[in-house]
């Protein structure tokens, strides 16, 4: 799978970067399951919870979702 940046991420998904934005994102994995070089998404509280502990490189969040980790965030 071709990478892209979390940038083009955020520009596709009308989003705002809050981090690096060039940090390469190959694929998709769930909060648990996510490498460094993958994307996941914060939908709910119960996510919220676990996202403090994943590896995820990218996280796709709304507003509230003001945790702060290693991870570059998409505001959508």
């Amino acid at each position: 799978m071709p990478s892209l940046t979390t940038g083009q991420i955020a520009d596709l998904c009308g989003g705002l970067v809050e981090g690096e934005a060039n940090r390469p994102i190959t694929g998709a994995n769930t909060l648990e399951r996510a490498r460094t070089d993958e994307i996941a998404f914060v939908a709910s509280k119960k996510a919220i919870a676990a996202a403090a502990g994943s590896n995820a490189g990218c996280l796709i969040a709304a507003d509230e979702f003001n945790e702060r980790g290693p991870w570059v965030i998409v505001r959508v």
